[in-house]
């Protein structure tokens, strides 16, 4: 479950009061924030020029800088990734694997 610490718009799935949850949409803006500011603090990138579609590659992303974004969305979004999920080629694919893995602890959170 996706935890805020000020109240944003519920999601109707979100059964849990205390919490607040946001629909995917706006959950992958925040997504791409955090990813940003985390290549930001890094490596100094133009958290402009980080936008869905430019590449891990441009950004010089190596596998283990990969794995302390990832260990930062885990922590930002309070859930756990599995460890064998391909390797996104681009911004816009890590955004939706970190979102899918969010969205199922909700529903796990949930049922």
């Amino acid at each position: 479950m996706v935890k805020w610490e000020t109240p944003v718009s519920r999601h109707r799935s979100c059964s849990d009061a205390r919490f607040f949850c946001l629909p995917l949409p706006l959950l992958a803006m925040e997504t791409l924030t955090v990813i940003r500011e985390f290549l930001h603090d890094r490596l100094e990138v133009d958290p402009a020029a980080i936008q869905p579609e430019t590449t891990l590659e441009e950004l010089k992303i190596d596998s283990l800088l990969l794995v302390e974004l990832i260990f930062e969305c885990e922590e930002k979004f309070n859930v756990i990734f599995e460890r064998d999920v391909p390797t996104p080629k681009n911004i816009g694919e890590l955004i939706t694997i970190v979102d899918e893995f969010i969205a199922e602890a909700q529903k796990a959170k949930q049922g």
